[in-house]
């Protein structure tokens, strides 16, 4: 019998919610929602809608292997800003 992969199936999802974010950067929740608003927060969110939004795992990884820069250094060093 074939096995099926499926998204839900892969080992590290392409994008991830609040929740992972903040276990993957070893933070609580608060804390995120906390740098995010005071712009501490560097990678930007990939928004579907006003209550679903998922951040881009290659972003975080990225951000945090350059020592998770400020959002306005972060944006700069990615050669572009919002």
């Amino acid at each position: 019998m074939a096995e099926h992969s499926t998204l839900h199936e892969t080992p590290h999802p392409v994008l991830l919610g609040l929740r992972e974010v903040a276990a993957l950067c070893g933070m609580s929740e608060a804390s995120l929602k906390r740098m995010r608003r005071c712009g501490r927060f560097g990678p930007a969110p990939v928004a579907f809608s006003k209550r679903l939004v998922r951040y881009s795992r290659a972003e975080i990884e990225g951000w945090v292997a350059a020592g998770c820069p400020a959002r306005k250094l972060w944006l700069e060093r990615k050669g572009g800003g919002r």
